[in-house]
């Protein structure tokens, strides 16, 4: 049995976050390549399913089990050519998703079949990656109900960003990410601006703040405000509470992380 290489600082900090959900988790690796992950987090003890689009690359990973995993290694990890979270079974019960070296645009086209198995997304995009690429994924994880945590290592490409994310669960333990954008989305029509909004937002993720972006402020505030004076019924008065509490919070990090500096 031949002897493994040493996993890229990068990777490593994928297979650690991977493996702090629990060991019990199995784990998906989607986009596995040459399968430098899969092997690893199987060598310390997990169940582990890797995926990639690519036959190739998929084959040499196969090649690199059978080299370096006992037979009991072996048994638990299952190489599979697929597209995504599309090659997952029900059967499988990820818990785990790693999604590392794909573009910041592909895993958020990756993320909307994320199965309701899956309580926390490692997610590391190529570096260096575009900060607006990389807002609009903090967003969607924002929007789609998953609490976000991030790790920054340096790479000889520059900064390289891995994200944590946790399903949230409401006061009974059920976990919530599925569908929630679609929710969140919906509430926000209802509520603000949606033209503004956009020229707003897309103005904050290239680093520019206009007459604009402080009406748009404004306009939230005067909504709070109202809200917290007005009559609505109760439950309605929530939800359209958080709606606003929440745009608020992500335009203020927006400003912050793409404030100029001094």
């Amino acid at each position: 049995m031949a002897k493994s290489s040493p996993l890229a600082p990068r990777l490593l900090a994928v297979a650690n976050a991977a493996l702090a959900a629990g060991p019990q988790l199995c784990i998906a690796d989607i986009g596995c390549y040459v399968g430098n992950l899969a092997v690893h987090l199987v060598q310390q003890g997990a169940r582990v399913v890797a995926i990639d689009v690519a036959p190739g690359p998929l084959e040499l990973a196969r090649q690199k089990a059978q080299d370096v995993l006992s037979t009991e290694g072996q048994s638990r990890l299952e190489f599979r050519l697929g597209d995504g979270f599309a090659a997952l079974k029900v059967e499988d019960d990820v818990g785990v998703a790693c999604l590392a070296g794909l573009p910041a645009g592909l895993l958020l086209q990756l993320l909307n079949s994320t199965p309701p198995s899956v309580t926390r997304l490692v997610l590391q995009p190529t570096c260096p990656t575009a900060p607006e690429a990389m807002a609009a994924l903090r967003c969607w994880l924002h929007d789609s109900a998953w609490q976000l945590t991030e790790h920054i290592s340096l790479e000889r490409g520059g900064a390289c960003i891995t994200l944590v994310a946790d399903a949230l669960e409401d006061q009974q333990g059920n976990v919530h990410h599925s569908g929630e954008c679609t929710a969140v989305a919906q509430h926000r029509a209802q509520l603000l601006p949606m033209t503004l909004r956009e020229r707003v937002f897309q103005q904050l993720l290239q680093g520019v703040e206009d007459d604009e972006t402080n009406a748009y402020i404004e306009l939230l505030h005067e909504k709070l405000e109202s809200m917290y004076s007005g009559r609505l019924c109760t439950c309605d008065k929530r939800w359209m509470m958080e709606v606003v509490e929440e745009e608020l919070s992500l335009v203020k990090a927006l400003q912050s992380r793409f404030a100029s500096p001094g």
